[in-house]
C-alpha cells in the first residue's frame, strides 16, 4: 500500500477529491480586480487613462445643488401626481421645460461625477433650461443655488 495521496484509489480505483489535498470544488464569489487561479499564472492589471483627480470646490458646488434640484423637481412631480398642487404649477410641473430642465440637470450630474466636471457647453445649456423653465424654477429655493453655483464660473 503506498502513502503517497495521489496514489491512493477509491474502490473504483480513481483517486477522489478527499484523497488528493488541496484539490476540491471550487467556488468564487463576486470579484472585484485582477485575478488568478492556478499555479503559475501571472495577474496583471492595465488603467487606461488618467483617473480623476479631486473635484474643484465650483464642481462640488454644482454637483450639490444640481442634486438638490433634482430632488426637489422629483418631490413637485410627486406632489403634483397626488393632485396636491394647484392647477397651475400642475400645468408647469408636466411641462416640455421641466422635463427639458430635469434632463440637464441629470446631464450635469453625471458629467461631474464622471468626469470630474460639467464643461462649459454643458453648463450653457443648464443656464438655459433654467431660463426657459423660468416659471416653474421660481417656486424652487434650489434653482437660485443652481444658477448661484454656475455663476462661479467665468464665461457660463
Amino acid at each position: 500500500m503506498t502513502t503517497d495521496p495521489e496514489q491512493q484509489a477509491t474502490p473504483s480505483g480513481t483517486p477522489g477529491p478527499a484523497e488528493r489535498p488541496g484539490r476540491g470544488p471550487i467556488s468564487i464569489g463576486n470579484v472585484h480586480g485582477a485575478f488568478a487561479i492556478g499555479d503559475g499564472n501571472k495577474v496583471s492589471n492595465q488603467v487606461y487613462g488618467a483617473l480623476p483627480g479631486p473635484r474643484p470646490p465650483e464642481q462640488e458646488e454644482l454637483l450639490r445643488a444640481v442634486q438638490d434640484m433634482r430632488a426637489d423637481l422629483a418631490r413637485l412631480v410627486e406632489a403634483a401626481g397626488r393632485q396636491g398642487l394647484n392647477p397651475e404649477l400642475t400645468a408647469l410641473v408636466a411641462s416640455a421645460e421641466r422635463e427639458h430642465l430635469d434632463a440637464e440637470l441629470a446631464g450635469a450630474e453625471a458629467e461631474i461625477e464622471e468626469q470630474g466636471a460639467a464643461d462649459q457647453g454643458r453648463r450653457v445649456r443648464l443656464r438655459r433650461a433654467l431660463s426657459a423653465a423660468g416659471a416653474l424654477t421660481g417656486f424652487l429655493a434650489s434653482a437660485a443655488t443652481v444658477t448661484q453655483a454656475l455663476g462661479a464660473f467665468a464665461g457660463g
